[in-house]
């Protein structure tokens, strides 16, 4: 039998005890609700922003409510050779390509049908349907409603006058 001294000690532990489970589980369950409450309302943002002169045609915002839409294991993209590649009847026309080794840092500007010139980064949408899947140093490869197509940067003949004679004294 326990004496009335190691009863109450007994009592008082376990009331101790009892008291910081229910705080702890208090604790966790709050911090538990406000980070539900902020991934149901909170916006991802995947696309830098690029400072510049006209507005930027950047892809839809990822938000979590996008998640439906999304394939799960990825988007399947066959292996082709360049060859394989169809160039693209659309009336896009590439300006520049601003290229880099790394995907994410390159641009493309692109003019449209309207003769505006836009820049685009890797996974942004030309318009519905169309999407630019990877930038390279001549051209770039598009996802035209599945359809996998590229648009060449155009070469332009470079013409060079000769040179001018150099003027003599007697031209002074």
């Amino acid at each position: 039998m326990l004496s009335v001294n190691e009863t109450l000690a007994w009592i008082k532990e376990n009331f101790i005890l009892e008291w910081v489970w229910i705080a702890l589980s208090g604790l966790f369950s709050l911090f538990f609700l406000i980070n539900l409450i902020i991934f149901i309302n909170f916006e991802i943002n995947v696309y830098p922003t690029v400072p510049s002169a006209k507005p930027v045609n950047l892809p839809k915002q990822i938000t979590t409510g996008s998640w439906l839409q999304t394939p799960i294991f990825g988007m399947y993209v066959p292996h082709l050779n360049d060859k394989d590649i169809s160039v693209s009847a659309l009336s896009y026309v590439i300006v520049g390509i601003l290229y880099s080794k790394k995907n994410k840092d390159s641009q493309v500007i692109i003019r449209n049908d309207d003769g505006f010139e836009k820049i685009y980064f890797e996974g942004a949408e030309l318009r519905a349907g169309i999407t630019v899947k990877h930038i390279r140093p001549r051209e770039i490869i598009i996802l035209n409603h599945g359809r996998i197509e590229k648009l060449n940067l155009p070469k332009t003949a470079l013409h060079f006058e000769p040179a001018q004679k150099p003027l003599s004294m007697k031209e002074l």
